[in-house]
């Protein structure tokens, strides 16, 4: 191995390695893929002819693990396949690395012949109907990588991962991450900004038909599902989240910075003005070819540019260890979008004393979340909070 492991990852090791199979759902930052290799190469080292196909969610991902692939763990340059889209690698590689998309018609032709073993980064994906055709097969062994395994809005996971790739096995927490001293101290801090007296009308109207239709969500559920999310969508629009990115980011001028949000425009948009400010700064988002996403990457990783602006590319795998101020601007209800956020912020980097990560919230609901992460937080970092003042 040419990583000595940390002790999460050798007492993980030891678990999986009795059944072969499960889901390891730890915290964003501590070093899941270089476990998951550890597992395969501790297998092969028993069963050589063993196959190995690892499934992830995004090209990026399957960038990321090469990498890894070739720099930390194995060598294996020259016996890797990668199944990116529409074309089928030929031969008989060892190691293939294939994105969901890719692996939902390539996974059963894979492994129809041969001992195969899956590996599932960010398997809480691969429930969906329109996935699990990915992760379908007769596993000689099976591992799942999930920051958060578990889905908030179904049963899924239960119901179609579990019985592809095991149950959870081993829970690596941000307390245990913090007591181990992997991921950095942090602080939070939330910026309140209004709502402009037309969404504030809005967004009242919109809560009172939310109230209504609670009263029987069974009956309502789907009219209760637009009403929820048109709400959500006008708090992400509020006006005012633009300007305060950037008043808030005024004072964070050449701080290695992630700047999240949840719409594309906006996305650019906050790019354009911090430009214009004089940041040195790079946006990335899924509308970008790969030649653009991979030279705003570069740029930021080289440090030709202080603040990468994601619109959710970057929630899921994307390693940013150095950056040491976050900031969300618009985020959904989602606690695995937050934890991802938070993890992105949070990787240990050579004189990397502490990160910040700040969210701007507009509304009551988004406050409350707020109050509820500071309590679940509480001994591992303190929060502040303010309003936006703008000049």
């Amino acid at each position: 191995m040419a990583t000595s492991l940390r002790k999460w990852q050798e007492d993980a090791l030891a678990k999986w390695l009795t059944k072969r199979r499960g889901v390891a759902s730890v915290v964003t930052g501590a070093g899941k893929t270089r476990f998951a290799l550890a597992c395969v190469e501790a297998l092969r080292a028993v069963e050589p002819g063993l196959r190995v196909l690892i499934v992830v969610p995004t090209l990026a991902l399957v960038d990321q693990w090469l990498t890894v692939m070739e720099t930390d763990r194995l060598a294996v340059s020259g016996d890797v396949a990668v199944h990116r889209g529409g074309a089928f690698p030929t031969g008989d590689a060892t190691f293939h690395v294939a994105t969901v998309n890719a692996a939902r018609t390539a996974t059963r032709k894979l492994t129809a012949s041969g001992r195969w073993m899956l590996v599932a980064d960010e398997c809480h994906r691969y429930a969906s109907p329109s996935n699990r055709a990915a992760i379908d097969a007769d596993w000689s062994a099976s591992l799942g990588l999930s920051a958060t395994a578990s889905r908030e809005y179904d049963q899924w996971f239960e119901e179609f991962v579990e019985p592809s790739i095991g149950p959870i096995f081993y829970e690596y927490s941000y307390a245990d991450a913090a007591a181990d001293g992997i991921l950095a101290p942090f602080h939070l801090t939330n910026y309140s900004i209004p709502l402009t007296p037309s969404e504030e009308d809005r967004y009242t109207r919109l809560t009172q038909r939310v109230a209504l239709l609670s009263t029987d969500e069974a009956a309502n559920s789907e009219a209760l599902k637009r009403a929820l999310l048109a709400r959500a969508r006008l708090a992400q629009e509020a006006r005012a989240r633009i300007p305060a990115a950037v008043a808030i980011m005024s004072g964070h001028r050449g701080e290695r910075s992630l700047v999240f949000h949840e719409k594309i425009g906006a996305a650019e948009e906050i790019a354009r003005r911090l430009g214009k400010e004089g940041h040195r700064v790079v946006v990335y988002h899924s509308r970008m070819n790969p030649a653009q996403s991979l030279k705003s990457l570069l740029l930021f990783r080289t440090g030709q540019a202080d603040v990468l602006v994601s619109c959710r590319a970057l929630d899921e795998g994307i390693d940013v260890p150095d950056a040491t101020f976050g900031l969300v601007c618009a985020s959904s209800a989602s606690t695995r979008q937050r934890i991802q956020r938070l993890g992105r912020l949070l990787r240990p980097s050579p004189g990397k004393e502490s990160a910040e990560v700040a969210t701007i919230f507009a509304t009551q609901t988004e406050r409350d979340r707020l109050v509820n992460e500071e309590a679940q937080l509480e001994g591992l970092a303190e929060a502040s909070w303010f309003e936006v003042q703008f000049s």
